[in-house]
This record gives structure tokens, C-alpha cells and sequence, in this order.
């Protein structure tokens, strides 16, 4: 019997599809059910996706209650900073060893830069991957002090990090900001503040790795996939 161009065609197509259905199916699969926060009313979590673990959990996991009292007075500034009139808000717990993180990070930079009528991003280091991530959180902070965070960050998510007076120096004239002052700031009060922040929220919210988002009042733990994050963001707009 021939085989005409048309039913190869036909059986190509039908293959393609057929290989494709558990994505699609994943895709339009409902959310997992979301479960209260023990202790931090209005807010819910659910678990999607990959997580990169910390060697040791001490001090970062934990349970509501056991971070520093001042995030409770106000848990939504702390959390999610100054938010726009009529965007939903979004914070991202980021480690730049995190290979969950550098997945997910191109659509968070996409929703910074081109969905801010949308969506309010606050980014939070939490660097709980060895001394490699607690140095390139520091430049990163330090970076967004000269307001260039997210050059910085995504500069990071691209590359490897090498904590190096060179490499900071190349690190910061190819991100335009001044590298004395970057490498000053690392160390300084601000950066700090911001660690101690992230690490505090960390406990707070018994965040166990990176990534962890937090979507409107939704605590994401893990990597989404990209179709997940925009039903997220829709059902936070929504609520």
C-alpha cells in the first residue's frame, strides 16, 4: 500500500501530539490544594516543582513564630515591600546556586520589567548554598543599592559566580556601577539588614530552599512551571 505525503503528515502530527499530552495534561491540571500557614492568618502553601536544599536546615526552617518579632508588626512590607496600586504582589526567596532558581528566573525578571502595570516583584536573597551564595547575595544587594539589582541578577543566573577582587571588578564595570562602592557595600549595614530580613522571613514562613515565591498570599515552595506561574498570578489577581 503507498504512503502518501499526506498520511505521514496526518502520522507525524497524531506522534507529536501524543508525546505532548502529559505536558498538556500537566499544564491544565488543577493546582495542588493549599494548606494554611500555621500562624500567619490569610496566608496558604502549596509545594510545585524542584527545590534545591540547603546542606543543613539549622536556623533557616522552623515554624511561625520563631523569627524576629519586628516582621510580624508588618509582615506585608517586610515581605513584598512598597506594592503599586493594583498589581498583585510578588516576593522571590533566590539562592544564585540554585539551579531550581535559574529556571524560573527569566519569567520573574520578564513579570519585573514588562508586567509592572501586573506585578510588584520583591526579590529576597537567601543564600542557604555555601559561601559562594552568601558572596554573590552581598554584590547582588550591594548592586541594587547603585539601583542596578536586577542587571546584577540576572548576570548571576547566567554565570558562575567567583568571589574575586578581579572578578568583581570586571563583575561591576560590566554592570555599570561603581566596584569600590559595590565591594564596600557587601559588608555594609544595608546588605546586611537585607540577609538578616530574608532569613528572618525564612523562618517565619518554615521556607526549607530555594526557590520559594510567594504569590499574592500564595507561599509557592519549588520551581513552577511557567503555564503554573500565570494561573498563580491570575487566581492572585483574582482574589
Amino acid at each position: 500500500m503507498a504512503v502518501t505525503r499526506r498520511s505521514l503528515l496526518i502520522a507525524g502530527g497524531a506522534a507529536a501530539f501524543v508525546l505532548g499530552l502529559p505536558r498538556l495534561l500537566r499544564f491544565a491540571a488543577p493546582l495542588p490544594a493549599a494548606a494554611p500557614v500555621p500562624g500567619l492568618p490569610g496566608f496558604a502553601r502549596i509545594e510545585l516543582g524542584e527545590i534545591s536544599l540547603p546542606p543543613a536546615l539549622a536556623g533557616i526552617g522552623g515554624t511561625a513564630g520563631h523569627a524576629a518579632p519586628g516582621l510580624r508588626q508588618d509582615l506585608e512590607a517586610a515581605l513584598f515591600g512598597p506594592v503599586r496600586p493594583g498589581t498583585v504582589p510578588v516576593a522571590v526567596f533566590t539562592d544564585v546556586n540554585c539551579p531550581n532558581c535559574r529556571q524560573i528566573s527569566p519569567q520573574l525578571l520578564d513579570w519585573a520589567r514588562n508586567r509592572t502595570e501586573r506585578v510588584t516583584v520583591a526579590w529576597h536573597e537567601l543564600p542557604l548554598l555555601g559561601p559562594t551564595s552568601e558572596s554573590a547575595a552581598r554584590a547582588a544587594l550591594a548592586a541594587g543599592l547603585q539601583g542596578a539589582y536586577l542587571e546584577v541578577h540576572e548576570r548571576l543566573m547566567q554565570s558562575r559566580f567567583r568571589p574575586s577582587p578581579a572578578y568583581l571588578r570586571d563583575f561591576a564595570a560590566a554592570a555599570g556601577i561603581d566596584a569600590a562602592q559595590m565591594a564596600a557595600q557587601m559588608e555594609g549595614p544595608e546588605v546586611e539588614a537585607a540577609l538578616d530580613r530574608a532569613r528572618g522571613l525564612a523562618r517565619l514562613f518554615a521556607i526549607p530552599g530555594t526557590p520559594t515565591l510567594a504569590i499574592g498570599r500564595t507561599l509557592v515552595i519549588g520551581a513552577p512551571g511557567g503555564a503554573q506561574m500565570e494561573r498563580l498570578l491570575r487566581r492572585a489577581a483574582a482574589a
